[in-house]
């Protein structure tokens, strides 16, 4: 019950976060100046409205996710201190390779992300725009000439999110053997340095 609760306090607070951002969008839409819509594309506008308020929103429960994850971590290092600090600190070093070990990997998949974001923007700038004329273009016959703008972009939102999931799979198998060669590793130093001996 406790969980549910929780869960639906952070859900209803990603969703404040989200209507947050749409109004102070729509506020500052309203009080830009004329020269500011010029060079704005209208599709642009339409998707900060819908994608870039709904990444702030999930931004937001991600950094209560890690603020939380951070003082779990803190407590259980405390405890675990007690425990052994020789193998608390062991622990700690072998998780800080760790993350040098994959860091290229998260490197990679922020870039891949950024792609991502950057080809789907692309699309729904294009889209929007182009269904704001689709009926100037009918008129003329030029309605041909915009599909293929809107098929390409489509491709290439395909490829990064393509390129995504694999890296985010390729981090995701590179970390269970190297979390079982660390758990061996920790068992080996626990045993040699710490406080449990086998029989």
């Amino acid at each position: 019950v406790l969980t549910v609760i929780a869960a639906s306090q952070v859900g209803y607070g990603r969703a404040q976060v989200a209507a947050d951002l749409r109004n102070n969008l729509i506020q500052a839409l309203m009080n830009a100046r004329w020269q500011y819509f010029i060079n704005q594309p209208a599709g642009a506008l339409a998707n900060t409205m819908n994608q870039e308020a709904n990444r702030g929103a999930t931004a937001y429960t991600v950094c209560l996710s890690f603020y939380v994850n951070f003082f779990q971590v803190g407590i259980y290092t405390t405890l675990a201190m007690f425990v052994s600090y020789k193998t608390t600190v062991s622990a700690i070093l072998l998780g800080i390779l760790t993350y040098f070990l994959v860091w290229h990997l998260i490197r990679k998949s922020r870039n891949a992300a950024h792609n991502e974001r950057e080809s789907l923007r692309n699309l729904m700038t294009r889209l929007v725009d182009g269904l704001a004329l689709i009926k100037p273009l009918k008129a003329m016959a030029l309605e041909k000439h915009l599909g293929p703008v809107l098929e390409y972009e489509t491709t290439a939102v395909k490829y990064a999110q393509r390129r995504q999931v694999f890296l985010a799979e390729t981090t995701t198998a590179v970390n269970e053997p190297m979390l079982a060669t660390f758990l061996s590793i920790g068992v080996y130093l626990t045993i040699t340095f710490g406080v449990i001996s086998l029989p």
